[in-house]
């Protein structure tokens, strides 16, 4: 079965840097406090942009949006340029993920006006309150912070705050939704991390009950995901059981979605792109190098073939879904990443919709300040 065809495709995420200020524990761009030395540091070039982002493809496309795997989409040189194209080339909707302590007022004032259609937006992820948002957003600037969604929701933007919640910011969640609205917020979505369960976690069927910082232990508090995970290897004996077992109904190709990583390489989902510079010895990445070894690399790159050509790969036109009825051991191994965001019984993710996401729309007559 084909994972998508041409005509199908409604929804493009984009990595369009490897770039970051932060060295946010749980990300993969961090290890043991520092940069992961192996990462390359490079942004997308305009003509991957140009190669994938026809007329043709953008009058069928609903959403184009920024968010990164390693990267946080405001550290690319020329964001603002790819943006003004995008629209030019007729995307209807534009969102962008950031941490929002990077760039200038002036900036984010830019931002604000080319996200001027009714459906943008900047969701900024900010995960505690002026003396909490630096213990997991390792070196964020709260001040620029706040200046920054200011000026964006000064010029016209829409911006939504996204929490993570952890034992150290969860009493504070109320008083964030409050000053949230005042700042003009159009939503507030409070997450469950899922990243308490590792690789190691799978591999030992017991979640962390901690990441390691610089500051001291960043601890879940109330998590669904780490519950589900301790349910789900309960009630399948491993976590390599479940993986192997579980029915597969791919989020992505629901809604004819595909990731473009900062290298310019084409995948299904964020997920299964995202292990390319995890530290090894690591599950995911094993099973990547497997791919790569049977199908070499740049299977799936912009910058050698067009995006026909990637849709029409073996592994893209009936590979990848045939390896959901198969097992982690395959030829053409069903990816743990697979299993685990998009499997029958777990829920990995904080997407809107999902049991890890709870979003509140602060322009509601409800929830409007009198």
């Amino acid at each position: 079965m084909q994972y998508l065809y041409r005509n199908q495709i409604r929804e493009i995420h984009v990595e369009p840097t490897s770039r970051c200020n932060l060295a946010c524990p749980q990300c993969a761009r961090t290890f043991k406090g520092k940069g992961q030395a192996e990462l390359p540091l490079q942004d997308i070039d305009h003509e991957i942009y140009a190669k994938l982002f026809s007329r043709e493809l953008c009058a069928r496309l609903d959403h184009v949006y920024f968010c990164g795997n390693y990267g946080d989409p405001v550290a690319a040189i020329n964001l603002l340029d790819e943006i003004s194209f995008l629209r030019a080339q007729g995307v209807p909707r534009i969102s962008v993920f950031s941490n929002g302590s990077l760039r200038t007022p002036e900036w984010w004032q830019e931002l604000g006006k080319l996200l001027s259609a009714p459906e943008d937006k900047v969701a900024f992820s900010i995960d505690g309150l002026e003396s909490t948002n630096h213990l997991y957003r390792v070196n964020a600037n709260w001040e620029k912070i706040m200046a920054n969604c200011q000026a964006f929701i000064r010029a016209g933007g829409r911006a939504r705050w996204d929490w993570l919640v952890f034992a150290h910011n969860e009493a504070q969640v109320e008083e964030a939704r409050e000053l949230s609205r005042r700042l003009g917020f159009v939503q507030f979505n409070v997450k469950s991390t899922a990243r308490f369960a590792s690789d190691q976690s799978y591999k030992s069927g017991k979640p962390e009950s901690a990441a390691k910082t610089r500051a001291g232990d960043i601890e879940p508090g109330e998590n669904k995901n780490v519950k589900q995970f301790s349910s789900v290897v309960a009630r399948f004996g491993s976590w390599t059981n479940y993986i192997n077992q579980t029915r597969i109904k791919c989020k992505y190709q629901g809604i004819g979605a595909l990731y473009l990583d900062f290298e310019g390489d084409l995948w299904p989902c964020c997920w299964t792109g995202a292990a390319k510079y995890f530290i090894s010895p690591n599950t995911q990445r094993d099973q990547l190098e497997k791919l790569y070894a049977r199908y070499g690399r740049g299977f799936n790159s912009l910058y050698k073939l067009s995006l026909d050509e990637v849709l029409a790969h073996p592994w893209f036109s009936g590979e990848l879904a045939a390896s959901w009825q198969a097992n982690m051991d395959a030829a053409v191994p069903k990816l743990l990443a697979c299993g685990r965001t998009c499997g029958a019984d777990y829920e990995f993710t904080g997407m809107i919709g999902t049991s890890n996401s709870s979003i509140e729309d602060l322009t509601s007559e409800a929830n409007l300040i009198r």
